[in-house]
């Protein structure tokens, strides 16, 4: 017993107990902060259409200025729409049975989820991305039938878009 009451009366011991204490409880209060956050992130990790257009184009410039013959690349990308949201939801089926007279009904309703804060959202299952609709590509070698071929049939393969939606021409870039 006399050897607690010393430990206790040691002040820096006293303080050192006191700062971990303190650290735990900040560490265990950070993770339910994150958790609290993630769970929302979901909706707000979308891009705008803007940053969206940006990347597909910076990403496809990139990619067709190293075809043999097409020098510097210009994109330009445009979109059908915009984003899609596929929310999840509740659905029931009544059945009315009968000898001759069978009706069924279905009533959907969409899924919500509560947060910590008590606030209700819809459960988002996927994010559609919106179609594209057009590709045009100005670069230096884009007079050139074989590469206008080449370059047409790689970003048809890569969007999974008609080759007639792609249009590619020569230019000083």
């Amino acid at each position: 017993m006399k050897d607690f009451a010393k430990i206790l009366s040691d002040k820096k011991i006293l303080f050192l107990a006191l700062v971990s204490v303190i650290g735990i409880i900040l560490i265990i209060l950070g993770n339910l902060f994150s958790k609290r956050n993630s769970s929302s992130d979901f909706q707000n990790e979308v891009l705008s259409i803007d940053d969206y257009i940006s990347g597909l184009e910076e990403r496809l410039c990139d990619t067709v200025s190293f075809i043999s013959g097409a020098g510097s690349t210009k994109v330009f990308i445009t979109l059908e729409g915009s984003y899609e949201t596929v929310y999840a939801n509740n659905s029931s089926i009544n059945e009315n049975g009968g000898s001759s007279n069978t009706a069924k009904t279905t009533e959907k309703r969409l899924a919500y989820t509560q947060g910590l804060s008590g606030e209700e959202s819809a459960v988002v299952v996927k994010q559609l991305c919106p179609k594209i609709c057009g590709v045009l590509i100005v670069c230096e070698g884009g007079s050139d039938k074989h590469v206008q071929n080449e370059i047409v049939n790689s970003v048809s393969t890569a969007f999974n878009i008609a080759k007639n939606k792609i249009y590619v021409t020569g230019g000083h870039i």
